[in-house]
């Protein structure tokens, strides 16, 4: 191989180390970050600002393959308003109800935000700490894995101090 094709070759390497333990990492973080908030948010305005009403199950389906969401589909009758709307249910509530069975909502007055049952402060925390849990092992994983072209990167550095002087 060439002189050039060698520096060239190097200067891929260390912009891909570079990208893979530094860029990638932090934009998964930014990423799982702003979905994050979103989501502790949209929970805090249904515990701050969310009524109660009692809803009736009428559907269940599970969603997916190896993950699987599980939907009760619920109709609320509230503020003078029927509303369904589709609800991701742990898997323990989704085993615990009929259709028919009557289940507790906290819904948002104008219906953009609806969930079963009631939105406490633990969940959350839990939420974001599972978020938190994620991001860090995911950024390990992709660091782990550019830092096992190091000694690439070493060698690709080690070309181009040469080629400089």
């Amino acid at each position: 191989m060439s002189r050039a094709g060698i520096v060239s070759k190097a200067r891929s390497t260390v912009r891909f180390y570079l990208f893979g333990s530094i860029a990638l990492p932090l934009l998964l973080a930014a990423l799982l970050g702003t979905l994050t908030a979103r989501e502790r948010s949209s929970l805090l305005d249904l515990k701050n600002h969310g009524k109660y009403a009692e809803g009736r199950v009428i559907a269940k389906h599970v969603v997916g393959g190896r993950r699987r969401d599980y939907i009760l589909r619920v109709e609320v009758d509230a503020d003078g308003q029927r509303v369904r709307s589709d609800l991701e249910a742990t898997m323990e509530d989704y085993s615990s109800v009929q259709r028919g069975d009557s289940i507790i909502v906290t819904y948002l007055p104008d219906f953009s935000e609806m969930q079963i049952g009631q939105v406490t402060d633990e969940q959350i925390q839990s939420m974001v700490a599972h978020r938190v849990v994620v991001i860090v092992l995911l950024n390990i994983i992709v660091i782990g894995f550019a830092r096992l072209g190091g000694s690439d990167y070493q060698k690709a550095s080690r070309v181009l101090r040469e080629h400089k002087t």
